[in-house]
């Protein structure tokens, strides 16, 4: 089994559950254009992927009236739906054995930069990683460069020992177009099926078996 000395973690359905502060805070947004969505399926769609892309894929908003729906996701997300949240369990005992282990660990997300920073922080995970990439406020950063800039950070380009960890399909194709290996988690919010379309390089059904991987 290969082992990896640098890994990096998508954080929404990875590291963390916050499906209800990030649905409701969707839920907020839509309103105020009118929209009561009930189907919580559309909701958790949300879940990984750029939340401008997000509104326009789903809703057919165009890019303005998108970031206008982000701007009123953020309005309710930072002072409630932030804290909304839940660590999967066994998390916090992984990322400390692996970070004890000397591997370097990082996260790499679509969720704002200083969002993610406050989450990882508000659950006092944040201290084992090497760095928290995130998105910015106009939401122009994709998961692929994020890998990119942590990949240029490297001591040498050989990226045979670094791994992606994703619940989404978007992770998984993010690692391929930065050729790296991609661990698919059937824990968080995308499928099975998802994960096998999308070429995975292995999938795992639960945090002790991600760890086991890891080590």
């Amino acid at each position: 089994m290969k082992s990896y000395s640098t890994i990096i973690f998508d954080l929404d359905g990875v590291i963390i559950d916050q499906s209800i502060g990030i649905t409701e805070s969707v839920k907020y947004a839509l309103l105020k254009f009118g929209i009561e969505e009930k189907n919580n399926d559309t909701l958790l769609s949300f879940i990984g992927p750029n939340l401008k892309s997000s509104f326009m894929r789903v809703y057919g908003f165009d890019e303005k009236k998108a970031m206008e729906a982000v701007g009123y996701y953020r309005e309710t997300y930072k002072l409630k739906g932030i804290y909304e949240f839940k660590v999967y369990e066994g998390i916090a005992s992984m990322l400390s054995t692996l970070s004890k282990e000397g591997k370097k660990l990082f996260v790499a997300t679509t969720k704002p930069k200083a969002f993610a920073e406050t989450v990882l922080k508000h659950a006092n995970i944040d201290s084992y990683f090497n760095f928290i990439h995130g998105d910015t406020m106009s939401y122009d950063v994709t998961k692929a460069k994020m890998i990119k800039m942590i990949l240029d950070t490297l001591e040498n380009n050989d990226f045979s020992n670094v791994v992606m960890v994703g619940d989404r399909d978007s992770d998984i194709y993010a690692a391929k177009e930065n050729k790296i290996d991609s661990i698919g988690v059937t824990y968080g919010f995308g499928t099975v099926d998802e994960l096998r379309r999308a070429n995975a390089t292995m999938i795992v059904n639960s945090v002790s078996e991600l760890k086991e991987r890891l080590r």
